[in-house]
C-alpha cells in the first residue's frame, strides 16, 4: 500500500488509529506478510514502510512492485525499511513464483494413505452412496 506524508499525518491524528505512529514519509507500507514467503524469511512485518529497494527510492506501492517484478530470482533484493522510528537494512531473496506455489501445494498434501480433505470418496471408512 502506498504511504504519503499526508496520509500518515491524517492517520496519526485519528485517536482510533492503529498503529498511531506511522512515519510521515513516502514509501510502500507492508499490510500483510504471508508465512514462508521471501518477505517473511527476510523479516518484514506488518506496517513496515519500505523506502528503498535495490538502491532506488520507493515513493509508492507501484515503484516497489516494478522493482520486485524486475528482480532476478536468487539475487538478493536489498531494502531500506522504517519500522517505527528505526531504519533497517533488510535483504530478501526473490524466488520463482511457480516454484514457490508448487512447494506450497506439496507442503499441504496429506500423508500417503490418508484421505484428501474435501474428497470423502477416497476414505477407506466411507460407505458408498446408494445408486
Amino acid at each position: 500500500r502506498t504511504l504519503t506524508p499526508d496520509q500518515a499525518k491524517t492517520h496519526n491524528a485519528d485517536p482510533n488509529s492503529y498503529p498511531d505512529n506511522l512515519p510521515e514519509v513516502s514509501g510502500a507500507m507492508v499490510m500483510h506478510v504471508m508465512p514462508s514467503t521471501p518477505a517473511a524469511r527476510a523479516g518484514l512485518k506488518r506496517f513496515d514502510v519500505i523506502r528503498e529497494a535495490s538502491g532506488r527510492k520507493i515513493r509508492n506501492g507501484d515503484d516497489l512492485t516494478a522493482i520486485v517484478d524486475s528482480s532476478k530470482v536468487g539475487e538478493p533484493l536489498n531494502l531500506v525499511v522504517l519500522r517505527g522510528d528505526k531504519v533497517l537494512k533488510i535483504s530478501a531473496m526473490p524466488t520463482d513464483l511457480a516454484t514457490f506455489l508448487e512447494s506450497q501445494n506439496r507442503a499441504n498434501q496429506p500423508a500417503p494413505g490418508l484421505p484428501t480433505p474435501g474428497r470423502p470418496q477416497d476414505s477407506p471408512h466411507m460407505i458408498p452412496p446408494r445408486p
